[in-house]
């Protein structure tokens, strides 16, 4: 119950990532697609990490919360990881399981754009739209010069 609870938060604050990463986009400037464009190979996933972690924190938390509120699992993690952390020579654990888990949902947010983002670099079919295709070609031979 606990894992179902903590995914129904994190799905329920992915569903507000859409407006904040579309504000990242509307938001960019030349040189910021310039440095997506012709940088490392993760610079388009560094670029929303960048501009929207605070942000996409922020709507996830409390959703993560109310789901983990409804099984207690906040007050239980926080009794068992201060015990935890009372122990000698243990490595300290974060006792807000909030904080942990919301951190961890955008860690596997994060992935999935990073793969993405390898799969638009490096696979011409990936590249779906007319916009990406010239987008990239124009990138592909600049690497190229």
């Amino acid at each position: 119950e606990f894992e179902t609870k903590l995914n129904e938060g994190a799905e329920k604050g992915a569903k507000l990532a859409f407006p904040i990463f579309k504000s990242a986009i509307t938001g960019m400037t030349f040189q910021d697609a310039k440095g997506i464009l012709l940088g490392q190979q993760d610079a388009a996933t560094q670029y929303f990490q960048t501009r929207t972690e605070t942000q996409l924190y922020n709507a996830f938390s409390p959703k993560i919360k109310t789901s983990l509120d409804q099984v207690k699992a906040t007050e239980i993690w926080y009794e068992i990881t201060s015990r935890y952390n009372k122990l000698p020579l243990v490595k300290k654990v974060e006792t807000d399981i909030v904080k942990y888990a919301t951190h961890k949902a955008l860690d596997g947010l994060f992935l999935k754009v990073s793969d993405e983002e390898s799969k638009i670099r490096s696979t011409i079919a990936s590249r779906k739209t007319d916009l990406l295709k010239k987008v990239f070609d124009f990138a592909d031979r600049q690497r190229q010069k």
